[in-house]
């Protein structure tokens, strides 16, 4: 498909225009600080592995939950299991600043402003809707659609919330860029619905083959 087929572009958001680094690393050092002070017979990393478990399977199960509905019972679900009484409000509290706090990377910026006004542009992210608006208008972005997870109860790689996004564009899947930080969430299942994709491979990691990538956003110039 050549570049200049292109309408519209969409990116992915946490990892790729905002910087929300390792969370779920934060949180495990959270947990062992809070278990130090509060239960320190309890293993943190018992304890973390007990939370990340409780979170796959609240993540991968039939009924959609919101990311923090998920975040908290991981959190209720792993206190029972050590029998500890930790602050639910505070860790509430705690996660949900690890996603309104993110800073934008600043090649962000830099490709935001290059592409405004010549193209539309739209997020499709898993993100709950509290957290994610709160972010973008800390940090100045704007865009013509956003679609949400949580707005579509489903979460990437699920096709569903890309065509729910491509509907709002009004555009066939050929005629839209998806940009974004994961090859599972969103190169892969972009390109099985026929989207053009743009991986952001900030870590210099392999590339697969067939993958077009760029070590920085405003790189994706190369392909509009």
């Amino acid at each position: 498909m050549s570049a200049h087929k292109i309408k519209a572009i969409c990116f992915d958001y946490y990892g790729t225009l905002a910087d929300a680094g390792q969370p779920f690393i934060t949180l495990k050092n959270w947990f062992a600080k809070a278990l130090e002070t509060t239960n320190p017979q309890v293993n943190p990393d018992a304890f973390h592995m007990q939370f990340t478990r409780q979170r796959v399977a609240l993540s991968s199960g039939e009924s959609f939950l919101p990311g923090y509905v998920i975040l908290e019972k991981s959190f209720i679900n792993a206190c029972r299991k050590y029998n500890v009484f930790l602050d639910v409000s505070s860790f509430n509290r705690f996660a949900a600043q690890l996603f309104t706090g993110c800073r934008a990377f600043q090649d962000a910026k830099r490709i935001l402003n290059a592409v405004k006004g010549k193209y539309p542009l739209g997020l499709i992210t898993n993100a709950d809707n509290r957290f994610l608006y709160t972010n973008i208008a800390e940090n100045g972005f704007h865009f013509s659609h956003i679609t949400s997870s949580e707005t579509v109860r489903c979460n990437k790689p699920r096709p569903e919330i890309f065509l729910a996004a491509l509907e709002k564009f009004k555009l066939p899947p050929s005629a839209v860029l998806m940009v974004g930080d994961s090859l599972a969430e969103d190169i892969f299942p972009a390109n099985a619905l026929g989207m053009q994709t743009v991986w952001i491979n900030r870590l210099d990691a392999e590339i697969p083959e067939g993958v077009r990538s760029v070590s920085t956003l405003e790189n994706i110039k190369t392909y509009l």
